[in-house]
């Protein structure tokens, strides 16, 4: 799970996909570096738009014999995961294995269960352990949720159509903005013209 650096998020929401490729880092690094990403210290790569979507790839502590893996950390809207992943992941053939958003949006664990058993989610053999369709659900004790879709191979076709899975189940752990049109105070003004 990627809730290591989880409450550094802006958005209080997370997605983390998890990939497999041939390219050891050395050379995935040189072939995306052209698409604007900067290497960190830890070998990871970021690119940041300039509306602070984070689109962070590092790769496993250890490189496999054939196979490297990546996680994606990513903050954004899911469709402009999509893009970036189709736009710059597309040419090292990548073989996704898991797909996940982390959601924080204030809600207590209790709370969480709660919604999972009002849109009677199929709980599993532990306390907060939820699914529906193909997607886990992860009720964690300090009120994250976490939504998982995993398999042994997931085309970049396929992650598109699991990202719309998840986003329909994760709208049970968001909460609303409500937008005052009358005094324009919204969480994106602040307020600004009240």
């Amino acid at each position: 799970m990627s809730l290591f650096n989880f409450s550094q998020t802006k958005l209080g929401r997370e997605y983390s996909l998890t990939f497999f490729c041939a390219l050891r880092n050395k050379d995935f690094i040189a072939a995306l570096t052209p698409f604007g990403f900067k290497v960190n210290r830890d070998k990871s790569i970021t690119w940041v738009s300039e509306f602070d979507t984070v689109f962070t790839i590092k790769p496993f502590k250890q490189e496999g014999n054939e196979l490297c893996g990546y996680i994606i950390h990513f903050e954004g809207e899911p469709k402009t995961l999509v893009q970036l992943i189709g736009h710059t992941l597309k040419q090292v053939n990548p073989q996704f294995v898991n797909v996940e958003l982390s959601i924080n949006d204030g809600y207590t664990q209790n709370e969480n269960i709660s919604k999972a058993q009002q849109q009677s989610f199929k709980q599993e053999s532990m306390l907060g352990i939820y699914s529906v369709n193909d997607i886990g659900i992860v009720l964690l004790p300090e009120g994250t949720a976490v939504l998982q879709a995993r398999a042994k191979s997931i085309s970049i076709a396929k992650v598109n159509i699991l990202l719309k899975s998840i986003e329909s189940v994760a709208t049970y752990f968001k909460k609303e903005e409500v937008y005052d049109l009358f005094t324009c105070d919204t969480p994106l003004l602040g307020g600004l013209f009240a």
